[in-house]
């Protein structure tokens, strides 16, 4: 089976789909289900630094994803910032945007009662999530993210495509600046010590001073 962009288009186009349906739908209806309440507070609170950062996301999203399916869609625009750079094995791009993907939802899951979408300024949980994969990295979620953007960026690696990925991949690491921030202020004695512990987003430091659990 020929898995490129351009041989199946709207494979890869379901595919990036699926990223937005999990990130959000699917974890907000398991929580829903289990909590009897919507952990999506970012369309319901007021303005402030995190919802700003979401937008910017939102548009930088649409720019990169602009840069990888026109090509695909209308062949005739592969040219300059849109032609690939080079070829990248499907199978390894496809393993890296799925193995992000299946790392993002099982850290939203796994993350409990605690999972939000947005800053909740009337959230009051017993305490950080700091075990599983909330143990290697402080941002999980975000980390299985960006690497399953980075896989599906290899689609069609461009300097349009690439260069989207890298302000998305910025903009992502100002939003964990607010969330971070927010964590902080809730449970700052907490706080510092999980942060000296286990890096914002890769190492195996944290792990290991658990002892491997998970």
């Amino acid at each position: 089976m020929d898995l490129s962009l351009q041989s199946a288009p709207y494979l890869h186009i379901g595919f990036a789909f699926l990223h937005i349906a999990l990130g959000e739908g699917l974890s907000a209806w398991v929580y829903r289900r289990r909590y009897g309440r919507s952990p999506l507070v970012l369309y319901t609170a007021a303005d402030s630094p995190h919802r700003r950062v979401s937008r910017r996301i939102a548009w930088a999203g649409l720019a990169w994803a602009l840069a990888l399916f026109v090509p695909a869609l209308r062949p005739g625009y592969a040219r300059s910032l849109l032609a690939p750079l080079g070829e990248f094995p499907p199978g390894l791009s496809w393993g890296l945007a799925a193995a992000g993907m299946l790392f993002m939802v099982t850290a939203q899951l796994r993350m409990g009662e605690a999972f939000r979408v947005g800053q909740d300024a009337a959230w009051a949980p017993a305490g950080l999530v700091t075990e599983g994969l909330h143990g290697l990295s402080r941002n999980p979620i975000y980390l299985g993210s960006m690497a399953s953007l980075l896989g599906m960026s290899l689609w069609l690696p461009s300097l349009a495509v690439l260069g989207a990925w890298g302000v998305l991949a910025w903009q992502i690491d100002q939003l964990v600046g607010c969330e971070e921030a927010f964590l902080a202020g809730r449970f700052p004695e907490a706080w510092a010590r999980y942060a000296g512990e286990v890096p914002r987003y890769v190492g195996w430091r944290g792990y290991r001073e658990r002892g491997g659990r998970s």
